[in-house]
């Protein structure tokens, strides 16, 4: 169950502040980090003109974080120019004006018809269009910091440390792989001839605040549209194979 009343939104700007005085009290930036946070960034916080995105984890062997998290659907023009979502939002927009009570078993058979346009979603995007997007969202001049809060430690590496940007960076293509489980999601390897490398990425085509508020009977959001998630699974993986990699500890 995802959490759609925003305490993960606030609860993250606290631990962003929490790193960013991390940072400042162990001089790790020659000049002082300052909160940067909104949607229209990538930065979560800057030193003088270095961007750093800070993620917050209470371990490293469970969950994930999004590199992205959009309603801009525009990096895959077969989602917005062709109308995918148009029929769906067609047949939503008659069932919240009807003004019914809804059952569980009519939202069950939304939340079907949603997940199989999303599936489609997925599979026909096209592989140019992947690479780009990955590249888009991984390759620039940003410092990723993550906290785990767990340990009492804290991870620094440049984005180009990245084990999926030097891969990329040597000729390796993003290939998605469908799941049996989830048909909203795909998970992303990395493929050059005979080899194949899994560093936890993984895209999700979704709603931002469920069926309930795309239906209009949410008590907590009113409104829910189709998002582009790239998640990062496997933190410790992440971690691990991150070349440069400074580490921090906090606690005794």
């Amino acid at each position: 169950m995802f959490n759609t009343t925003g305490q993960v939104h606030y609860s993250g700007i606290k631990n962003e502040h929490d790193s960013i005085k991390l940072l400042n009290e162990w001089a790790i930036y020659p000049e002082e980090v300052k909160h940067f946070g909104g949607t229209k960034q990538k930065e979560d916080a800057k030193a003088g003109k270095q961007g750093i995105s800070i993620k917050h984890k209470k371990g490293l062997n469970t969950g994930s974080f999004d590199w992205v998290n959009t309603s801009n659907l525009l990096h895959f023009s077969h989602l917005t120019e062709y109308g995918h979502f148009d029929t769906f939002n067609a047949w939503v927009r008659v069932i919240r004006n009807s003004k019914t009570d809804l059952q569980q078993n009519s939202i069950d058979v939304v939340r079907d018809e949603f997940n199989k346009v999303c599936d489609m979603g997925l599979r026909t995007i096209g592989a140019t269009d992947l690479q780009n997007f990955v590249i888009g969202q991984l390759f620039n001049d940003l410092d990723l910091v993550i906290n785990d809060s767990k340990a009492g430690v804290l991870y620094h590496m440049p984005t180009y440390g990245l084990r999926t940007v030097q891969l990329i960076e040597k000729g390796f293509q993003v290939e998605a792989v469908p799941t049996d489980k989830i048909s909203t999601s795909r998970k992303l390897v990395l493929r050059m001839g005979v080899y194949t490398v899994d560093t936890g990425l993984r895209l999700r085509l979704t709603s931002n605040n469920g069926i309930k508020a795309m239906l209009g009977i949410s008590k907590a959001n009113k409104t829910s549209v189709p998002v582009l998630k790239l998640q990062q699974d496997n933190i410790q993986r992440l971690v691990n194979s991150a070349d440069p990699l400074k580490i921090w500890f906090y606690k005794k």
